[in-house]
């Protein structure tokens, strides 16, 4: 017994106080020139009116499914993504954001890609926009060349990184190995989910088209992420800069340039993070035990420097 409708489209967005945003996405949603389609929305207990605005969507259009986060899961986006998959029904996932718009052939031209190329992941290019979908276009962001040798190396640390919005995957992927996101994340989640898929091969399909605009503003993760200080955005980054290098090992994919990247950037987080965090002292155990320092007398005399510099400030 399948256990998807060919040809069925699910879009699966989280939802958390977007009462503001959330009717230009669905209305773009609506607009699709691919009819085939479900909407899950998943609410994560928003205090504003967005299970509202969901609802009324839904009583005009039963092809908007509507559900709150079950008080059981955990709060976040992740668990929103993961229990809108667990009650998909599509052949073709689209995860989806509360405050990007889709183009009105988005859903078409993936499906169409798929189907021609038998390809497992699809990916557009996206627009960056600021306050109307009319105004303030910023740039399409770029894609990696299909015959890269490391698309999962290449995906986020040479420009190439692409969301949820821009990929449309076949769902039989994600049941064969399990794929969903990870709950522990607060940050980087999406990142993760496509290194674990990139490393395992699968087919892919690169459109030169923007088929989504992404919408930044104050209250996006991305804008409030880029008013952090440095040292906060490594402790927000960190803790999936761990999942990412352990994911390369595994799949025996560590390579020269990979280990130089991984032990730059704990290096360099271990020079300017807070010395008296969790993440510090989860960062400065996890490069030691696998060799990401330039040396383990270095990494020991920065730590030392750092408290014993500290002790006497206070």
């Amino acid at each position: 017994m399948e256990q998807f409708e060919k040809g069925l489209v699910s879009i699966i967005i989280p939802v958390f106080n977007r009462a503001s945003l959330l009717p230009e996405t669905l209305d773009s949603i609506v607009s699709q020139t691919y009819v085939n389609w479900e909407c899950i929305i998943v609410d994560d207990g928003s205090t504003d009116s967005s299970l509202n605005v969901a609802l009324g969507y839904a009583r005009k259009d039963n092809r908007f499914k509507v559900y709150s986060r079950p008080w059981y899961k955990k709060k976040g986006a992740n668990s929103c993504r993961n229990y809108g998959f667990q009650l998909s029904k599509g052949e073709f996932i689209q995860w989806f954001d509360s405050d990007d718009l889709m183009m009105k052939h988005h859903l078409s031209k993936k499906v169409e890609s798929l189907s021609l190329t038998k390809s497992d992941l699809v990916i557009c290019k996206s627009f960056y926009f600021y306050k109307d979908s009319e105004s303030n276009k910023l740039f399409s962001n770029n894609l990696f060349n299909n015959n890269s040798k490391n698309l999962a190396f290449d995906y986020f640390a040479n420009n190439c990184w692409f969301g949820t919005p821009q990929a449309m995957l076949k769902k039989n992927i994600l049941l064969e190995h399990s794929y969903i996101f990870n709950n522990r994340l607060t940050r980087n989640q999406e990142t993760e989910l496509f290194v674990r898929i990139l490393l395992k091969n699968v087919k892919l399909e690169l459109l030169d088209l923007v088929l989504v605009s992404i919408r930044i503003h104050d209250f996006s993760i991305s804008g409030k992420y880029s008013l952090l200080s440095t040292p906060k955005k490594m402790i927000e980054d960190i803790e999936a800069y761990f999942s990412l290098y352990l994911h390369f090992k595994r799949e025996n994919k560590i390579t020269d340039e990979i280990d130089k990247y991984f032990g730059a950037f704990f290096f360099r987080s271990l020079k300017k993070m807070n010395s008296q965090s969790i993440q510090y002292f989860k960062l400065l155990f996890f490069g030691l035990k696998n060799n990401l320092f330039p040396s383990k007398v270095l990494a020991i005399k920065i730590f030392i420097f750092r408290n014993f510099k500290l002790f006497f400030h206070n």
